[in-house]
C-alpha cells in the first residue's frame, strides 16, 4: 500500500500539533514526506504516525475538526478558475473536483482523489431506487484502529459546502463512541443514525444538481493536466536492478560513475525521490555504486585480460591504492591474492 507524500505530510504535522514530543515523530525522516514534488511513499513509513495519532485519540476527537480546517482552505477560492497553478498537483486536483458539472461528478472526483492519495482506501457506491449509498473501508492495518468516519465526513461536508445544505444527506455510523458527534452535527445538515454499518445516503435526484461554477471549456484541460502531474504507482521491486544496470553501463562506457543528481535525471525524477525509493528497499545510491564496482572488479579479474591498475581506472578509482583498499574491504583479501586463488582452483 502507498500514500501520496502530501497526504502523509499533513498527518505528520497533525500529530506534531497534537503531541509535539511524540516518539513517533523521531522514527521517520521528515524529508521522506517532502512535498517538493508529488510521489508515493510506502505504508511502513507512515504507519508509526497513524498508530501514534490513534493513541492520541485523533480519530475520535480531532480528525473532523482537522478536516473542517483543511476542506475550508481547499475550497476557499474555488469559485474562480482564473488562478490555477498548472504545475501544482494539489491546485489542479482541487480545481478539477470543484469544476465537476454535477454533485454526482463532484463526489466521484472527490472519492477518486481520496483513493489516489491513500491507496489503502476503498469506496463502494450503491445506487438504489431513490438513494445512493456510499460506504468506505480500509484495505490495510488502518482498519484496526480507524473507523473511516473521516473520509465519509469529508465527502458530506465538502458536498454541502460547495452545493449548499439543501443537499440531503443521512449519515449512518456503526460505533457511536468513535464519532465526534458534536463536530459532525455542527457541520453537516441531515440526520445522524447508528446502525450495523457506516455509510452516507444521498437522494438520487440530488446527484443531478448542476454546479453553477462549472466551466466545460476548461474541464478537459484540467483532466489532461491532472493525468500528467499525477505520479505513477512506484515500482520499488525493480529500482535496484534498474539503477545497477545503469551504473554498470556507465562504468563500462566512461570508466566512471555519475552523481545521484545525474542518475535521478536519467529516470526523470529528483534526487530526493531516487533516495526515497532506494531507502524503501533498504539500500542507497552509494551502496549500489559499491556493489557495481565489486561485481565488475570480480568480472574483470576472472577474465584476466587487464591489469589491476587498468581495473582500478575502469572503476573510477583515483589510484590503485584506493582500489586495493576497497577490494580488501569486500572480500578480506587483496586483488592479487584473489587472482592467485582462482589460478589454484583451476
Amino acid at each position: 500500500m502507498f500514500y501520496l507524500n502530501s497526504f502523509a505530510f499533513g498527518l505528520y504535522h497533525a500529530l506534531k500539533e497534537i503531541d509535539p514530543t511524540n516518539n513517533a515523530l523521531k522514527t521517520i525522516k521528515l524529508d521522506a514526506f517532502s512535498v517538493d514534488e508529488p510521489c508515493f511513499i510506502k505504508q511502513d513509513s507512515l504507519l508509526p504516525i497513524l498508530f501514534a495519532l490513534n493513541e492520541q485519540g485523533f480519530y475520535q476527537r480531532y480528525e473532523l475538526k482537522w478536516l473542517v480546517k483543511e476542506i475550508n482552505s481547499l475550497f476557499a477560492e474555488e469559485q474562480s478558475l482564473s488562478n490555477i497553478t498548472r504545475d501544482s498537483l494539489g491546485c489542479v486536483s482541487r480545481s478539477y473536483i470543484c469544476n465537476a458539472p454535477t454533485l454526482g461528478d463532484f463526489i466521484a472526483r472527490t472519492i477518486e482523489f481520496f483513493m489516489f492519495s491513500n491507496r489503502a482506501m476503498s469506496f463502494d457506491i450503491n445506487a438504489q431506487t431513490d438513494h445512493v449509498q456510499i460506504k468506505f473501508c480500509f484495505n490495510n492495518k488502518e482498519q484496526i484502529f480507524n473507523s473511516g468516519y473521516g473520509p465519509l465526513f469529508g465527502i458530506a461536508y465538502s458536498s454541502q459546502l460547495f452545493f449548499g445544505t439543501d443537499v440531503k444527506i443521512d449519515s449512518f455510523f456503526a460505533d457511536e463512541n468513535k464519532l465526534d458527534l458534536e463536530t459532525y452535527q455542527a457541520h453537516i445538515a441531515g440526520k445522524v443514525n447508528f446502525a450495523k454499518e457506516s455509510y452516507l445516503s444521498f437522494k438520487k435526484d440530488d446527484f443531478k444538481i448542476v454546479n453553477k461554477y462549472h466551466n466545460r471549456h476548461i474541464d478537459n484541460e484540467l483532466k489532461s493536466i491532472l493525468e500528467r502531474l499525477r505520479p505513477s504507482e512506484p515500482d520499488f521491486e525493480n529500482i535496484i536492478e534498474d539503477v545497477l544496470t545503469k551504473i554498470n553501463q556507465l562504468f563500462i562506457e566512461t570508466n566512471d560513475h555519475i552523481s545521484a543528481d545525474e542518475m535521478a535525471s536519467l529516470f526523470n525524477m529528483s534526487k530526493s525521490t531516487l533516495y526515497r525509493k532506494l531507502e524503501a528497499v533498504n539500500t542507497s545510491y552509494r551502496e549500489l555504486v559499491e556493489v557495481s564496482r565489486k561485481e565488475l572488479a570480480l568480472k574483470f579479474i576472472k577474465e584476466g585480460a587487464i591489469s589491476f591498475s587498468e581495473v582500478s581506472d575502469r572503476l573510477g578509482y583515483a589510484n590503485l591504492t584506493g582500489f586495493n583498499r576497497a577490494f580488501k574491504r569486500w572480500l578480506d583479501v587483496s586483488p592479487s591474492e584473489y587472482r592467485r586463488n582462482l589460478y589454484q582452483i583451476h
